[in-house]
């Protein structure tokens, strides 16, 4: 394992991080988080992200912070300013890793991390300055921890009860995960987990057509659910609560209903793109491993001719990596970029078939 974690760190270090500033800034969404950076270090003000000395309200707090503070330890300049993505970018190689390890093996594990570390979608946002890679760690963390939550009873690793247990450990790193994702972008940190892990749940239970009863819940985990809640709360309202305090109750309005509602159901600020937008876009985000997606055909034709069944994992991943890809293509307005936390989960399912038909 320390050896695939040693080749997956100098494969990272090559495609994440070698050349990082060499090319300067000329999108304009990067220009706007790396500009605003720099101003929040300039003005000490911790609270308000300014661009052009200008509050500037579309985004949450979180990304601003990473590159301040990417600033202010090794200076202002194009690399620093990418630094925090090229970092969460090695965190889901990581991540994608450790899930495959849990769920099948260290060789289909290692191929997944390779896969992610070498993807043409991750290896271009690892070099630019957008809170889309730092967001969707915290994505993949909360709904990995989430659904490890829920596959543990109230004993530690001894039988001995024990108030925090795995899972409730889980449960309270998932939330805060959705917590630290929800203030580098906003709700869809908290709803993207939600779904998935609701959706496998609800597919996993025996009788899942009667959906209610599938999410009834003991009293040990509503405690649990509103312990996780709770830290997530402890952990998103504060900044907001002070954003109020400072510009107003407008501000909210400003980030809930302009900056998300409209975003996702209308065409203010992305032009309408057709419902297979999607489609090209995840090919070319895995390039070069997307041929390999080809390998899926004769799996769907036995699934068809049911001389082969789904495993239980296989399900868990098609769900996670479907249920992004559906939510995204629902939106109005679409960008490529919204459907980086479909690679992780497909990676690994990928990992799977190929060394399984090796």
């Amino acid at each position: 394992v320390r050896r695939h974690i040693a080749l997956l760190l100098l494969l990272t270090g090559l495609t994440f991080f070698t050349g990082l500033g060499r090319t300067v800034i000329t999108d304009s969404d990067e220009a706007y988080y790396a500009e605003a950076g720099r101003e929040m270090l300039e003005s000490g003000d911790w609270l308000t992200p300014y661009f052009n000395y200008t509050p500037r309200f579309e985004k949450p707090v979180f990304h601003y912070w990473l590159i301040a503070t990417s600033y202010k330890t090794f200076g202002v300049n194009e690399a620093t300013a990418r630094l925090p993505s090229a970092l969460a970018g090695l965190g889901l190689v990581l991540l994608t890793y450790v899930v495959g390890f849990r769920w099948y093996n260290v060789n289909v594990a290692l191929l997944a991390g390779v896969i992610v570390a070498t993807t043409f979608g991750y290896f271009s946002l690892s070099r630019m300055a957008l809170p889309d890679l730092p967001l969707t760690f915290f994505i993949i963390l909360s709904t990995w921890a989430g659904l490890a939550a829920t596959s543990d009873c109230s004993t530690d690793q001894l039988g001995r009860s024990s108030f925090l247990t795995y899972s409730r450990k889980c449960y309270l790193l998932a939330s805060s995960a959705a917590a630290v994702g929800f203030l580098t972008k906003g709700p869809v940190a908290i709803l993207l987990p939600l779904l998935v892990i609701g959706s496998i749940k609800v597919w996993e239970h025996p009788q899942r057509i009667r959906i209610m009863k599938s999410l009834w819940l003991s009293g040990s985990d509503v405690f649990t659910l509103a312990l996780a809640a709770s830290l997530g709360v402890l952990i998103a309202a504060p900044w907001f609560v002070m954003m109020v305090h400072e510009h107003g109750v407008e501000y909210l309005s400003r980030f809930f209903i302009a900056e998300n509602v409209a975003r996702f159901s209308t065409e203010a600020f992305n032009p309408a793109r057709p419902a297979w937008f999607y489609l090209p876009i995840l090919a070319g985000g895995l390039f070069p491993w997307s041929p390999f997606l080809g390998l899926f055909a004769p799996i769907l034709k036995n699934l068809i001719n049911k001389s082969r069944r789904l495993t239980a994992i296989e399900v868990r991943l098609l769900v996670w990596t479907t249920v992004p890809l559906i939510f995204y293509t629902l939106s109005i307005g679409k960008q490529p970029r919204y459907i980086l936390p479909v690679l992780p989960p497909l990676a690994i399912l990928l990992a799977h078939i190929i060394l399984e038909r090796l």
